[in-house]
């Protein structure tokens, strides 16, 4: 894992961030425990150094993460071993050259993020591979719901670029359980790990009673398909690969291999359907 981690990293060229956070806490995180860090409203920069525990970052001002984590830990009900990290009520979250790995963890999300104190904070991700945890299909009874990313109490935006959010079960969960203002997703490619029993790209279920769509902004993002379904049929990307799908209202169109939105004008751009991972 490390060295795919590397060689993940070494794809881009990194900015130098040197002084770029001057007067931040400075945490790093690493070992197998249970982490649970009050930031009591201050700025922090979190350095995930092969991390394999729980993180919860609270009350930041500023949060940013880079580095590297993996785990194969499961989801507990205590909302802190939900994910791998979770950054919860914070002004600002920023991720940049980093690699947080929850696929072999049942139920477990790679990263979490949202605040339930009125804020909603801009989330920006630039060079990040988060890798979603597992989950049986159908579900069983008691079991959590494996995420790569996860909105889990709302944003006001995110930003995601030159990033890959890999699904073992649901990877970017985008739709909004608080209003989410604007997604924008440049140069993002969604793909599947070994198991594939969700959406990689999860924006809006048009079954809800909600009608409320955010604004979304695709640009050059790629999906693949997933490698099997419930009754061992194909599996095209428009019904099995995003959300909304082709069976719902104002659901995917597919022409070629792409696969747009047209009933949903808030959705602006499409997705590439690409090769087998």
């Amino acid at each position: 894992m490390p060295r795919l981690i590397f060689v993940f990293l070494c794809l881009f060229s990194v900015p130098v961030y040197a002084g770029t956070y001057e007067g931040y806490r400075k945490i790093t995180l690493s070992g197998a425990g249970e982490e649970r860090i009050n930031l009591q409203g201050k700025s922090a920069v979190v350095t995930l150094s092969d991390f394999s525990g729980y993180a919860l970052i609270l009350n930041g001002g500023h949060v940013v993460f880079t580095g590297t984590a993996q785990s194969d830990k499961p989801a507990l009900e205590d909302g802190g071993k939900r994910a791998i990290l979770r950054i919860k009520n914070a002004e600002a979250i920023t991720g940049h050259d980093a690699v947080i790995d929850a696929g072999g963890g049942h139920g477990l999300d790679a990263l979490i993020v949202g605040n339930d104190d009125g804020r909603l904070p801009v989330v920006t991700l630039e060079r990040v591979k988060l890798i979603g945890g597992w989950n049986n299909w159908p579900y069983e009874e008691g079991e959590y719901h494996g995420d790569a990313l996860q909105d889990y109490m709302g944003v006001k935006s995110f930003t995601i670029t030159d990033s890959v959010i890999v699904a073992n079960n649901t990877g970017f969960f985008a739709d909004p359980q608080h209003p989410v203002e604007r997604i924008t997703l440049k140069n993002v490619r969604f793909e599947y790990g070994v198991k594939s029993s969700g959406y990689a790209l999860y924006l809006k279920n048009t079954n809800a009673k909600s009608t409320y769509v955010p604004e979304i902004v695709l640009e050059n993002v790629s999906v693949r398909e997933r490698h099997e379904c419930i009754f061992g049929r194909e599996c095209p990307a428009e019904m099995y690969s995003v959300h909304p799908p082709k069976q719902h209202p104002k659901g995917a169109v597919r022409r070629g291999d792409e696969v747009c939105w047209p009933e949903l004008p808030e959705i602006k751009g499409c997705v590439r359907v690409v090769g087998d991972n």
